[in-house]
């Protein structure tokens, strides 16, 4: 897969549903799980080999090409600006950016997973709470860290 849409939507979105519904007892929800979905969830099992997005922030920045940097930070600024970009404010000053340090590219990569956390993630991951917590400064190992642990 090119896009990481269905990783995203999985760790924003799935957790999230289930979780808000068991705090209204009673309340009742169908949830429309499809063969296609539970086939592209599936890949997710190996995320780095499957999701061409995902594998470009295993490595450090310093080690990709330019193209390949240039369509992280294209997919990284593709994410809603006002609901999931501007709340953060480290993000939002770096989706204003053109040019990127290494460094800066860090944070780019770790705001933009951060960002796709949902309300359940950002309650009840430690890590998820600490790094947003942190809000910027972000190293390459918290980003890996973020990454294996979603």
């Amino acid at each position: 897969m090119k896009m990481p849409w269905v990783f995203l939507h999985a760790i924003k979105d799935y957790y999230e549903m289930p979780w808000l519904l068991s705090g209204y007892p009673g309340l009742k929800a169908t949830f429309n799980i499809t063969c296609p979905l539970i086939e592209q969830l599936n890949l997710y099992r190996d995320p780095l080999k499957n999701d061409y997005f995902l594998s470009l922030l295993k490595p450090h920045p310093s080690e990709l090409d330019e193209a390949s940097k240039a369509w992280l930070i294209k997919i990284c600024k593709s994410t809603q600006y006002e609901t999931m970009v501007k709340p953060i404010a480290r993000f939002a000053v770096l989706y204003q950016k053109e040019q990127f340090s290494d460094d800066e590219l860090i944070e780019l990569e770790t705001l933009f997973l951060l960002s796709w956390c949902g309300s359940y993630l950002r309650q009840e991951n430690k890590l998820v709470k600490t790094l947003m917590q942190k809000g910027a400064g972000f190293t390459q190992a918290e980003k890996t860290e973020l990454l294996y642990s979603l």
